[in-house]
């Protein structure tokens, strides 16, 4: 990869800088007529100012994710082809045509909207108010690996600004500018159209005032001989060249750049938002509009070829080394969300000191990241780390943002939550974390119905919810002692990660005919293998996961030399592990009861269910044994965990009742 011969900004010649962009619009043009799809309005209108400061920012050509350099966060991700025709042009002059041909086609990775496998992007942004998050992320990040100059330029739309996530990162940003002496351009492109109607008769939004209020310096105007306009001008590059000078100055802004929707291409011009996500209907005319060639029979030829790739393969992952420490091992009833704590900060004392100097030289700075809730989550001893830790507020949607942006960075990202907020509320960002190929470690406290007496809206019984995408994990703690067992696995392994846990003590599982912790300090947690708590026979086989497992464990207890029974624990039970033999239990059992407190339409219930049935479909035989699923049909009351978990029927009485029951028919 190369630069261009002659930076742009040393070019002071307007009809030159117009030309350089006319090659661009032409690109945009091409792309999603051949592609039959995409946006043009915003990207050809903007495509001017993302030249611009594109050139302006710090890249390295030869190395596009170098982490010593500027970043660049396109949160108008339908922006594509002008991101990528800018790319070609500034940087990837020798797979132009490949970028441009294949645009939207399946066999290379210029994607519809903006996508991390593509040279010198490192976010996929997916819906639109996560900019400011993501730019924040990646500020945050270059200062703990001691990047202390880089400057993030995100881009956005106007229509975006009504999201209330730019609102938190605006205030995130302010809180954190001077501490970490952070750069970043916020570029909107101010249009005032959108997808079905102009901006003002949709959603109307005084942007300017809103960064005022949030303390971040606005870039609305320049000064320059015979200037009167109370924006930047879009296409005058003197403007946008000062514009981009003024805000390196102020290392954080918000620079409002004025443009028209399809600028220059009468079709799309004159459409107005109509053009917002469509092609032109005339290519040719479009093209001799701004005097360019018609490359389209070339541009098909290539799209055809499968050979005809760019190659790129995108964003390297940047995969973090911490010092886990030393096992804790609980001999009396603890919360699980206290040994979470007790071993984050086992292993943040083993990897830095209280500045965040880490203690080798190939050991990776932690970060703690907490929504207001640090003394409940587990998080409230690791605030001694004061540069490590950040405290982003009730904001929970863009402190998952940052957390997710910092986890692909080669940070170990560490995000505690309730669990209403943390897996549910929080749902797409963590989606966009793990497409960006994130190594987030999330924990949630408070699950299920062992919350106390917040009621239902606080008592999530659908966390295994993230555990439904490819690129996420959840673990469930039986008790303290795994659960800090899956701490360090989680601190060791590369991946998103979701430890899923409750409020209450939990007494601590033993082994069988011992008072000594089944989960001591020789156990290592492995999400392949299932755990095989008590054998006492196979009358009766319990298949259960985290808080209710003690319970379990105890009802077996109470019927063995009465009754055969078997607890099995599933500490990854979204993804069953070690099927056949678990199978291989389950199918000799005269009863099976699943024992979960999570709801049952999507618990283990059907995944166990599936399982048996596949195993007879195999093994050609009948089923010998009766089911009984227990777990949560509705949403939770007011009330205290034990007296709750008794309602429900999640509870060793019920679980020795119905075993009675079924076996002695």
């Amino acid at each position: 990869m190369v630069g261009l011969e002659k930076k742009l900004q040393q070019v002071h010649n307007q009809d030159d800088l117009d030309w350089r962009r006319w090659d661009v619009v032409s690109d945009i043009l091409h792309m999603t007529f051949l592609a039959k799809s995409g946006h043009i309005g915003g990207p050809i209108g903007f495509s001017a100012a993302m030249m611009m400061f594109i050139d302006r920012a710090d890249l390295n050509p030869n190395d596009p994710y170098d982490v010593s350099k500027d970043k660049l966060v396109f949160g108008a991700g339908h922006y594509s082809a002008a991101a990528y025709a800018v790319l070609a042009h500034l940087f990837l002059h020798e797979k132009h045509d490949e970028i441009v041909a294949n645009f939207r086609d399946i066999k290379d990775v210029a994607e519809g909207h903006v996508t991390h496998h593509f040279p010198f992007i490192w976010d996929s942004t997916g819906h639109l108010g996560n900019t400011l998050g993501i730019a924040l992320g990646h500020n945050l990040t270059d200062r703990l690996l001691g990047h202390n100059d880089t400057m993030v330029y995100a881009f956005d739309g106007d229509g975006a600004q009504t999201k209330g996530g730019l609102d938190e990162a605006q205030r995130a940003i302010n809180k954190y500018e001077f501490m970490f002496g952070l750069k970043i351009a916020h570029i909107i492109d101010v249009n005032s159209m959108q997808l079905s109607d102009e901006t003002r008769n949709i959603m109307p939004m005084n942007i300017k005032a809103r960064a005022v209020a949030n303390m971040m310096p606005v870039v609305d105007r320049v000064d320059l001989p015979g200037n009167i306009s109370p924006s930047v001008d879009g296409y005058w590059f003197e403007a946008l060249d000062a514009a981009i000078t003024k805000a390196r100055n102020l290392n954080v802004s918000t620079v409002l750049v004025k443009t028209t929707m399809g600028k220059g291409v009468p079709e799309a011009e004159a459409g107005g938002w109509k053009y917002h996500g469509k092609p032109v209907n005339d290519l040719g005319t479009a093209l001799r509009a701004i005097k360019r060639p018609n490359r389209l029979e070339e541009y098909r030829i290539i799209r055809a070829d499968p050979s005809r790739v760019t190659g790129f393969i995108g964003k390297p992952q940047f995969i973090p080394k911490i010092n886990i420490s030393q096992r804790i091992v609980y001999m009396n009833p603890t919360a699980c969300r206290k040994a979470t704590e007790a071993a984050l900060l086992s292993m943040a004392e083993a990897t830095m000191d209280i500045a965040g100097r880490v203690k080798q030289k190939d050991y990776s700075p932690m970060a703690f990241i907490d929504c207001d809730l640090a003394w409940s989550v587990g998080l409230e001893n690791l605030k001694k780390f004061t540069r490590n830790f950040f405290e982003i507020g009730i904001q929970e949607n863009t402190a998952a943002v940052v957390a997710g942006t910092m986890s692909t960075r080669g940070i170990s990202t560490w995000l505690a939550m309730f669990g209403a907020f943390g897996h549910s509320m929080t749902f797409n960002e963590h989606f966009l974390t793990a497409i960006n190929d994130g190594n987030l470690k999330l924990i949630t406290t408070h699950n299920s119905i062992d919350v106390g007496e917040d009621s239902k809206t606080h008592s999530p019984i659908n966390y295994l919810v993230l555990s439904g995408n490819p690129g996420w994990q959840t673990f469930c703690p039986a008790d303290a002692n795994q659960a800090d067992a899956q701490v360090r696995y989680m601190g060791m392994n590369f991946g998103n990660m979701h430890l899923a846990t409750a409020r209450s003590d939990l007494v601590v599982i033993t082994k069988q005919g011992s008072d000594r912790p089944f989960y001591d300090e020789n156990y290592l947690f492995d999400p392949g293998k299932i755990d095989v708590l008590r054998d006492y026979g196979n009358d009766v086989v319990i298949v259960t996961y985290g808080t209710p497992t003690g319970r379990a464990v105890k009802a077996a207890e109470t019927l063995k030399g009465e009754i055969g029974v078997t607890v099995i624990n599933l500490p990854t039970p979204a993804n069953i592990p070690e099927a056949e033999k678990l199978a291989g239990i389950l199918s000799k059992a005269k009863l099976v009861v699943t024992f979960e407190d999570h709801y049952i339409e999507t618990g283990i219930r059907d995944r166990i269910n599936t399982l048996l049935q596949t195993n007879h479909q195999k093994t050609r035989t009948a089923p010998m044994y009766k089911t009984v699923n227990i777990g949560m049909h509705e949403y939770s009351k007011s009330a205290s965990s034990e007296v709750l978990y008794k309602h429900f029927g999640i509870d060793e009485d019920n679980l020795v009742k119905i075993a009675k029951e079924y076996i002695k028919k």
